[in-house]
């Protein structure tokens, strides 16, 4: 794997235009996983209206490579879906990572990992969470990028694998 570009960037999605483009990639991702087997999101449900979140609840992330978007996700404040147990203030809450298939095994969405665990630095929460499909790719990747696994949590017919980084110094 080769070293990530320095002209990389992250900030939250400003505009419709941004929150539009973090959905599209979304989409890409999407799409990618349902041809190779392995479905995830409903593109249906990632249109602005519902992936937005209100700005008390969380913020969109758009990353960019020489200025153009390449990769997004979610950040939330609190997550009662996932995280019932979870007590108020003491995680910020990654959800719907991706990266343009262009810029895959570039080390990019571990650079936007990273940027996630600022951001929760910064919230002082001590925690960076986050749920996945129990996938041993996906697991793999996660548990690199120093997440450490939570639980499982089974929600109807489906199971989500949680994990946590702590972000403490």
């Amino acid at each position: 794997m080769s070293s990530p570009p320095s002209s990389f960037s992250v900030a939250p999605a400003h505009s419709d235009a941004d929150v539009q483009c973090a959905c599209d990639i979304m989409v890409e991702a999407a799409d990618w996983l349902a041809a190779t087997g392995q479905p995830l999101w409903k593109r249906e449900s990632l249109v602005p209206e519902k992936v937005c979140p209100l700005p008390e609840k969380g913020t969109i992330y758009l990353g960019h490579l020489a200025g153009h978007p390449i990769g997004a996700f979610l950040l939330f404040y609190e997550d009662p879906f996932f995280w019932p147990d979870a007590l108020p203030g003491e995680a910020l809450y990654i959800h719907k990572l991706v990266i343009r298939r262009s810029a895959a095994r570039t080390g990019l969405s571990g650079r936007l990992l990273e940027h996630a665990v600022g951001e929760t630095r910064a919230a002082k929460r001590p925690f960076l969470r986050l749920d996945c499909a129990p996938r041993p790719k996906l697991c793999a990747f996660y548990e690199s990028a120093g997440f450490r696994h939570h639980s499982d949590r089974i929600l109807g017919a489906f199971t989500v694998r949680r994990y946590q980084r702590s972000v403490l110094p």
